[in-house]
């Protein structure tokens, strides 16, 4: 299985899972599913039962949402064509996404004589990333 990652310093990489030693593949599935279940909980309001809802959902075999659970699937893609741009012009991998977070805030400071122009072009980008995401995902069983 290969999977690809978007790290904070090297940009997007592919791995091959398969190809890893099992001692590796033990490694990644116990750090991840750690990183998973700590995050869930880092509120603390949540705490344990964030951790507890999270594991028992990933044991469930539901795969946590990416990009910010309570993000809708618009606002996801908008987040990742402000990442893309903003990477584009230069930034960093892990800064631009810190920045997509506020994406008008990032477009007007990267952009500040086009921002708005720009802004229009990315919520198209975004609506169609958006759009070709939900189609890619309807499978017939």
């Amino acid at each position: 299985m290969k999977v690809k990652i978007d790290t904070r310093h090297l940009g997007e990489v592919e791995l091959d899972f398969a190809a890893l030693t099992p001692a590796m593949q033990s490694y990644i599935i116990a750090y991840g599913i750690k990183q998973s279940v700590d995050d869930a909980g880092a509120d603390p309001a949540k705490a344990a039962d964030g951790s507890r809802k999270r594991l028992d959902a990933i044991l469930a075999g539901n795969v946590p949402a990416g990009g910010g659970g309570r993000l809708t699937e618009d606002e996801k893609a908008l987040r990742d064509v402000v990442e893309a741009v903003l990477r584009r012009a230069g930034v960093k991998a892990g800064e631009a996404v810190k920045l997509a977070r506020e994406p008008e805030a990032a477009i007007l400071k990267a952009f500040p004589a086009d921002a708005v122009a720009v802004m229009v072009k990315i919520r198209a980008k975004a609506e169609t990333l958006a759009a070709a995401r939900k189609t890619a995902v309807d499978i017939e069983l």
